[in-house]
């Protein structure tokens, strides 16, 4: 009911600041220089307020034990890792950098819900473009015995040590005093940490200031064979301790396609497209 009373005004504000801002010619004359800028404001901020709004909801749901995971028999480095990489590779183009995956090529397939682990994936690599101005954006996989490996290594401003312990907490934001105009809601960290730990999995981040930060997840590998053709549809599990492990390098080196034609989730960077989401840190 709030979610509703929310997004009736807020998507009325969205449609019409979207159509004058992106549109203005269906207005017969064109709007002044000045005009046009508040509109681009309005409507860059009430595409900010709408992603908080969906995020505030996903982490209530999780909270609250009502999400349930659409397990399947899925082919990670495929399905998730590549689907997300070619989403986010005109965001990193645009701001002159290099996108590259260093896949294991052999994983196994794992039981997961490849939506929402591909909203965790997105969030990693859409941050690391956000807080990186320049040089290449890592993203790895790699299978560790019982578990497969995801890891998102940046070269941005890095993060102190201090902030680390607080940095997957709710609402909470690791930026840098120069970088504060880079804004989110500081809730896609603390989503993607919960998503993680619904699949049985960790995340964590090890990161060195002036040098950039690796955020890596894992997920278990062991209930992929007891579910061979299944879909299972599943609550949340208790959440498992996270600590810190580091990522390895890995074998074999591809890059994302120039061409990326497949919009796969919500969730991307501010400095997407004006229909996609922003991810936050």
């Amino acid at each position: 009911m709030v979610s509703h009373e929310l997004r009736g005004p807020l998507n009325l504000i969205l449609g019409f600041s979207r159509l004058m801002a992106l549109s203005p010619e269906r207005y017969g004359e064109p709007l002044p220089g000045a005009y046009r800028a508040d509109v681009a404001t309005i409507y860059r901020n009430s595409r900010h307020l709408s992603d908080l709004i969906d995020d505030i909801l996903d982490l209530s749901q999780i909270e609250a034990e009502r999400l349930p995971l659409a397990k399947e028999r899925v082919d990670l480095e495929e399905e998730v890792v590549k689907e997300a990489a070619e989403f986010v590779h005109p965001l990193a183009e645009r701001k002159g950098l290099t996108l590259t995956l260093r896949l294991a090529g052999t994983l196994p397939a794992v039981m997961v819900d490849r939506v929402r682990l591909r909203q965790v994936v997105l969030n990693l690599l859409t941050n690391a473009v956000r807080f990186s101005e320049k040089g290449e954006i890592t993203l790895r996989t790699e299978r560790q015995r019982e578990r497969v490996l995801v890891s998102v290594q940046d070269s941005g401003p890095g993060i102190d040590a201090d902030q680390l312990p607080r940095l997957f907490q709710e609402f909470s934001q690791a930026q840098p005093a120069e970088r504060r105009e880079v804004r989110g809601s500081g809730l896609g960290l603390a989503i993607s940490k919960q998503l993680v730990e619904l699949h049985g999995g960790e995340i964590w981040v090890q990161s060195t200031r002036g040098v950039g930060s690796t955020f890596s997840f894992t997920v278990p590998l062991s209930e992929a064979d007891a579910y061979i053709g299944r879909t299972v549809h599943t609550g949340p599990r208790q959440p498992s301790r996270v600590s810190p492990r580091p990522a390895a390098s890995l074998s074999k080196t591809t890059r994302t396609s120039s061409d990326c034609s497949r919009a796969i989730s919500r969730r991307t960077a501010s400095s997407a497209s004006p229909a996609s989401r922003t991810c936050s840190r």
